[in-house]
C-alpha cells in the first residue's frame, strides 16, 4: 500500500532513516527493558548470520509488509553490542553483521534468514530500504554504497540496477519502483534524479524533473503509481511533487511555520494520507534533547498549509495534548484523522489530524525507528538495534519479535 512504502522512508533523525543509535558509539547509556537495547549481542568480532536461521527483530535494518502477516526486511549492517559498566549503566559499540534479507508469515513475530549476503559494508545503514516486493522479486537500497540492488529468487542472486549514482531512496506503489538519486553537483550539493519503472519488468525511465534547486539530503515520497514528493534541502528549502508519473513537476516552497521553523536547512519529515491530504513535521531549536517543532498541513497537494500544532517555545511546560517534546521525530500517517510519532523514546497518536496528541507506547532503549504503515489500523515501527511494535487497531502499540 502506498502508505507503507511512505512511511518506510521518512523516517527518523539521524540522517536517512535506519540503525540509528542512541549517541556517540561507546558512550554510556542506562540500561534498557524488553524489547530494547538490552537485546545487544557481545563485543567481540563480527555478528553470524547464516541463511535460513531465526534472527530477532532488534536487529533488522528495514523492514516491508505486504500483507498483515507477510514481511520482508533487511538485517542492519551494524546491531549495538553491550558491555556493562556496573552502577553507570551499559557502554553500548557497533558490531557488523552480513545483511541478508529476512521473511516473516506472522506478522513480525518471526523472521528467518534468506538468500546470500548483500554487498553492504558496516557503517552503511543510514539508507537501507526495502523499496518493493513482488513475490520472489524484492528490490532493496543498499544504504551509503548508493546502489538499488534487485532480486529475482529470494535474495540468492542480486543486481545493481541501472540508474544515475548515488541511489539515495526508492520506494512503489500501484505497480509502479521510484529511485531518487543525487549526483553531485558542487562539493557540499547534489542534484536530485527520479527515475520509475513498472513492475517488474520494465524499463527504467527519467522523469522530469529539472526545475528542482540543488540540494542535501533530499527525501522521496511515493504517493501513488503516478504520483510523487521529494523534499528538498537547501538554503531556502522546497517540496518538488508530480502528478502524471514525473512529466511534469511543480516545485513549490517548504512552508515557513510558526518562527520560520519549517524554512531553515530542511523541509522537515513528510507524510500523506492519499494524494492531496499531507503533512511536515519541522524541527527547530533543540535543547536537553528536546525541540520546538511544528506540524503543517495540507489538504490540496502542498499548495496552501495551516498549522496543526506547534510547540514554539521549550521555556513553557508542556500542555496536555501537545505534540511530543523529545527531538528527533519521524510522523506517519494512516488516515486522514489518524497520525504517529515516533521519537527515541516514545510513540504517539493523534486522531484528529495532528491537532492533539496522547501517549500510545514506549521505546525504552532511545533508538530511532522507522515506520511501515499498511493501512489505517495496521502498522509496524521498527527501531534497529532496539526492537519492532505493532498495532492492530490504529491505537495501542505493542512489542513483537523478541528473541
Amino acid at each position: 500500500m502506498v502508505l507503507g512504502a511512505l512511511a518506510v522512508l521518512i523516517v527518523l533523525g539521524c540522517g536517512m532513516i535506519a540503525g540509528c543509535g542512541p549517541g556517540v558509539p561507546g558512550a554510556p547509556v542506562p540500561s534498557a527493558g524488553h524489547g530494547s537495547a538490552s537485546h545487544g549481542g557481545t563485543c567481540s568480532g563480527s555478528a553470524r548470520l547464516a541463511a535460513g536461521v531465526s534472527v530477532a527483530a532488534w536487529r533488522l535494518g528495514a523492514i516491508r509488509f505486504v500483507s498483515p502477516r507477510y514481511g520482508v526486511a533487511l538485517t542492519a549492517p551494524d546491531i549495538p553490542c553491550l558491555r556493562s559498566l556496573g552502577n553507570m549503566g551499559t557502554e553500548v559499540s557497533p558490531v557488523a553483521q552480513p545483511v541478508r534479507l529476512a521473511v516473516t508469515d506472522d506478522g513480525g513475530r518471526h523472521w528467518v534468514t534468506r538468500g546470500s549476503v548483500l554487498p553492504i559494508t558496516a557503517g552503511q545503514a543510514a539508507g537501507e530500504q526495502v523499496a518493493a516486493v513482488l513475490g520472489p522479486d524484492t528490490w532493496v537500497v543498499s544504504g551509503a554504497a548508493g546502489e538499488l540492488l534487485a532480486t529475482r529468487d529470494y535474495g540468492a542472486i542480486w543486481a545493481v540496477q541501472p540508474l544515475a549514482a548515488p541511489v539515495v531512496a526508492a520506494a512503489s506503489a500501484g505497480g509502479w519502483l521510484w529511485a531518487l538519486s543525487c549526483p553531485p553537483a558542487s562539493p557540499t550539493r547534489c542534484r536530485p534524479v527520479v527515475e520509475r519503472m513498472r513492475l517488474p519488468d520494465g524499463t527504467w525511465v527519467r522523469t522530469r524533473l529539472t526545475a528542482a534547486p540543488a540540494a542535501q539530503d533530499p527525501w522521496l515520497a511515493v504517493l501513488s503509481g503516478g504520483a510523487a514528493a521529494v523534499g528538498i534541502a537547501t538554503p531556502h528549502p522546497a517540496l518538488a511533487s508530480t502528478t502524471d508519473g514525473g512529466a511534469l513537476w511543480a516545485v513549490r516552497p517548504a512552508p515557513a511555520g510558526p518562527g520560520h521553523m519549517c524554512g531553515q536547512d530542511s523541509p522537515g519529515s513528510f507524510t500523506a494520507a492519499g494524494l492531496d491530504d499531507w503533512w511536515l513535521l519541522c524541527t527547530g531549536g533543540a535543547a536537553a534533547g528536546s525541540s520546538t517543532k511544528a506540524l503543517m498541513r495540507s489538504v490540496d497537494a502542498g499548495r496552501t498549509w495551516t498549522v496543526a500544532a506547534a510547540i514554539t517555545s521549550l521555556a513553557v511546560p508542556p500542555r496536555a495534548g501537545s505534540l511530543p517534546y523529545q527531538d528527533g521525530a519521524v510522523i506517519a500517517a494512516g488516515t486522514p484523522r489518524r497520525l504517529w510519532i515516533a521519537t527515541p523514546n516514545t510513540l504517539s497518536l493523534s486522531t484528529d489530524g495532528g491537532t492533539r496528541w496522547t501517549r500510545a507506547g514506549s521505546n525504552p532503549g532511545g533508538y530511532f525507528g522507522q515506520f511501515d504503515v499498511l493501512s489505517g489500523t495496521v502498522a509496524w515501527m521498527l527501531a534497529p538495534g532496539a526492537g519492532l511494535w505493532q498495532t492492530t487497531d490504529g491505537i495501542s502499540w505493542h512489542v513483537i519479535g523478541g528473541k
